[in-house]
């Protein structure tokens, strides 16, 4: 027989058994880091505090008609759609990729009257396949000016389809970093972020939220100018005694440069990593407050980072244009784009060409005209010194070069961390310059970033100890800290203290019981040490809160079929398929289930069904077919396994 040991080792080489946590808003009951700058503010703005409501865009519009419309065409004002709704309408024919393969798959989108499917499939579409996965797409994410995506729901589980259109190339292909197949990739709160207006993720899930899922769905006026609440009162005669209109609603224009440039950082600043702070919720940031309040966004410390489609501060901040600029007219996102209208592109090289002027008019281009409109006939400035460059993290994209050189050359990109000078981090804190004092919730910002860069393996393992040492210290004075307890786990984890990593995730339990990210933590480090029953328990709490992922039903059947409950692991394993048909292990693991049930019928149909799926090891598996199947008074060449 084959050993079940056999079959969770391939298991775990697939990829199920890495801890990628993500640090998660702070829970009920959690100590806050500082008290909440909503409440401590002292300016002028009214529409600060926590209390102050939103409204809505449709309050807006009533007075704000134009900006309101010309916003519905900018890219931001198209970021997420019901898909029924979805202004963008690409095409579904075979000459734009429909259908296409990838990840030995076959995807396809079908439109039928107001819905729309994505299908993963095995076999020709026009036949009848050896397995069709349908996801009904109820979300459209991206204004498809790069890109468009598209998301699924099931009773406020979000998940994204595996199914991309990449309009700069004009196909359909797999989503971005896209390496799960079937069931759909879990949408946590971090991805909706800057392209949902608002969302409330539910403590402790990876993928679950408040209904309605989507409190208005494309990003909104209230984003950048605040709640609108008072502003509508006062314009509605219900000012309070002495009230200024001036201050009921932030104007970004009129905030100091950094207050101002915060507004546009909420999204446009991703850094090596970022994440809610200690203390806060992913939506609590109110335009006219210092954003570091409330992210903590973490960049490197020498070189370069990568070509990202959302790093445009960064590079914008090692342009001369923007370290040369003076403090009174500081360089930043509005002074070249104007984010209620995005220009025709007819107008395009014009309007960036006024505002390169705006500070060059008394320093000209060295290079004649006629010199110039030989390689730019339109005489862009942008062509020649912010150059297109193609994005790191996804295919089919490139972006706009913000570093406005001189001489362009490409991104030379970070040192090797392994030959950092010592005591040097390869990572800092956006908001604090090179070698300034942090303060002890900056410490523990950088133990939780170092923490997540080694588990995404974005880091040497050298600074294990560093992320460890930063997250020690800070909860010895809060050790209700939720996030610290996690990513100390995954640091132990990847210096293969498994003993003290579950201890860690352990300890994050008990603070929050509920935590998907700790209870799959503690079942994939309970599996390493063998503790099978702990596992198991942990996987069905897992099953339990998130019935839309395979990775927990995966991992019950192989541990339910390892103790010989072969009825339950059969139940687990078509759970399984059910999220992840195209699953050669799955399969696998089914069969064996039924054949110890005596099913063999049902068992012949579905290792049928595996050798059409053509997996590379098809011999091995024919070979363990044979062995399983013989007759039971035959010789058990299996027996020793």
């Amino acid at each position: 027989m084959l050993a079940v040991a056999g079959v969770l080792a391939a298991f775990s080489a697939v990829g199920y058994f890495v801890l990628r946590p993500k640090p998660e808003p702070h829970s009920q009951g959690e100590s806050r880091s500082i008290e909440d700058p909503r409440l401590a503010y002292g300016g002028p703005y009214q529409n600060i505090h926590p209390d102050v409501k939103y409204v809505g865009d449709e309050a807006c519009a009533l007075c704000h008609d134009q900006q309101t419309e010309s916003f519905r065409r900018h890219p931001m004002g198209r970021s997420l759609f019901p898909m029924g709704s979805a202004p963008l309408r690409p095409p579904i024919d075979e000459k734009h990729r429909n259908p296409f393969s990838a990840l030995a798959r076959s995807f396809r989108i079908e439109q039928n009257g107001g819905r729309t499917v994505h299908h993963e499939f095995r076999g020709r579409a026009s036949d009848a396949p050896i397995y069709d996965f349908p996801m009904e797409v109820k979300y459209a994410i991206g204004s498809g000016t790069h890109a468009q995506s598209y998301l699924w729901e099931k009773e406020g589980y979000l998940l994204q389809t595996p199914i991309s259109w990449y309009a700069q190339k004009g196909i359909w292909d797999v989503s971005p970093g896209w390496l799960d197949v079937g069931g759909g990739r879990s949408v946590d709160g971090r991805c909706l972020f800057c392209d949902s207006n608002r969302v409330e993720p539910m403590a402790g899930y990876a993928n679950r939220f408040a209904e309605p899922v989507f409190r208005g769905h494309t990003i909104g006026c209230e984003r950048c100018h605040g709640p609108g609440e008072k502003h509508v009162a006062y314009w509605n005669g219900q000012a309070a005694p002495g009230q200024s209109e001036e201050y009921t609603i932030v104007n970004p224009r009129k905030l100091p440069w950094r207050q101002r440039e915060a507004v546009c950082r909420q999204c446009h600043s991703e850094g090596e990593t970022r994440f809610v702070k200690r203390g806060r919720e992913l939506f609590d940031y109110r335009p006219g407050l210092p954003l570091e309040d409330f992210w903590c966004i973490v960049v490197r410390s020498e070189g370069e980072e990568e070509f990202k489609v959302v790093n445009h501060v960064e590079q914008l901040e090692r342009s001369r244009c923007f370290q040369q600029s003076r403090d009174d007219n500081k360089l930043g996102c509005i002074s070249c784009h104007d984010p209620h209208v995005k220009p025709a592109e007819s107008q395009r090289v014009a309007h960036y060409r006024t505002s390169c002027l705006k500070c060059h008019e008394s320093k000209p281009c060295h290079v004649p005209v006629a010199e110039r409109t030989l390689k730019q006939p339109d005489d862009s400035c942008v062509a020649c010194h912010m150059p297109r460059e193609t994005t790191q993290e996804i295919p089919h994209i490139s972006g706009t070069d913000h570093r406005i050189m001189r001489r362009p050359t490409s991104l030379a990109g970070h040192p090797d961390d392994a030959h950092m000078p010592p005591g040097v981090l390869p990572v800092r804190l956006l908001h604090r310059s090179p070698g300034s004092t942090l303060t002890a919730e900056d410490r523990r910002d950088l133990g939780v970033a170092l923490a997540e860069l080694l588990s995404l393996n974005k880091l040497h393992a050298r600074y294990a100890e560093n992320a460890l040492q930063l997250l020690d210290e800070s909860l010895q004075t809060a050790g209700d800290d939720v996030a610290a307890w996690e990513m100390k786990g995954s640091v132990l984890a990847r210096l293969g203290k498994t003993d003290q990593a579950l201890a860690a995730y352990r300890e994050a339990l008990k603070l929050r019981p509920n935590s998907e990210n700790s209870i799959q933590a503690a079942a994939l480090l309970s599996m390493q040490l063998k503790r099978t029953d702990d596992a198991i328990e942990l996987w069905q709490k897992h099953r339990g809160l998130n019935p839309y992922r395979s990775l927990s039903t995966a991992s019950l059947s192989f541990l339910l079929a390892g103790k010989g409950k072969w009825r339950e692991a059969k139940e687990a394993a078509d759970h399984w398929l059910q999220w992840e048909p195209g699953s050669v292990e799955g399969r696998r693991v089914r069969i064996l289930c039924l054949l110890r049930l005596g099913e063999r019928a049902e068992a012949a149909r579905e290792f049928a069904i595996l050798q059409e799926l053509q997996p590379a090891n098809l011999l091995e598996i024919q070979n363990w077919w044979r062995i399983e199947t013989q007759p039971m008074d035959g010789p058990k060449a299996g027996a020793k396994r």
